[in-house]
């Protein structure tokens, strides 16, 4: 007996609707859609990103670069702030910090410690001491103020040389007289 051969189009595969113009259910379709904007979203995202470490980057280069300040004017640091004038060697910054300005010896004022009890030694010329003051408040008023710190001293000031528009304040006063060398 001979078998009969069948048609193909008599056969109907498993997924039959798949040929006859499928159409997918509609919480496929939003997936497909959230799929997409997704995939903008994180393309949109990853530019943005780049563009900002672009930037901060450039700005880092920018900020590397030997002489680089942000100043009006190129390689100068900003000035230091001078809160007050104790005597003619020691001084208050804005911030509080007492400095005291090393190599030189100031007169010592009326109420210091140094001129009223024996023990201490103490170069006690008091109308120089205010003279001395009062030339390095108005010296340290004429320009640009540096400083340059090297340590601190047994009373807790920092130790620093002092510098208007590239002159030492120390040196000044010893020139005119107001201080001496410290030895």
């Amino acid at each position: 007996m001979r078998m009969r051969k069948r048609s193909r189009s008599a056969r109907r595969p498993a997924n039959f609707v798949q040929f006859r113009g499928y159409e997918p259910r509609p919480q496929q379709v939003r997936r497909k859609a959230a799929s997409r904007h997704g995939q903008f979203l994180i393309v949109v995202l990853g530019l943005i990103a780049g563009g900002l470490i672009g930037v901060g980057l450039s700005i880092w280069i920018e900020a590397k670069r030997p002489g680089f300040a942000k100043v009006a004017e190129p390689n100068v640091a900003p000035s230091l702030c001078i809160g007050g004038v104790h005597d003619g060697d020691t001084i208050r910054t804005c911030a509080g910090e007492r400095v005291r300005i090393e190599n030189i010896d100031a007169p010592e004022l009326s109420n210091s410690p140094k001129c009223t009890d024996r023990r201490r030694q103490g170069w006690c010329d008091y109308s120089l001491a205010v003279r001395s003051r009062d030339e390095l408040a108005s010296f340290l008023k004429g320009g640009h103020v540096a400083i340059s710190r090297s340590g601190t001293d047994r009373y807790g000031r920092t130790l620093a040389r002092i510098l208007v528009d590239g002159r030492d304040v120390g040196d000044h006063l010893v020139e005119l007289g107001l201080a001496r060398p410290w030895q």
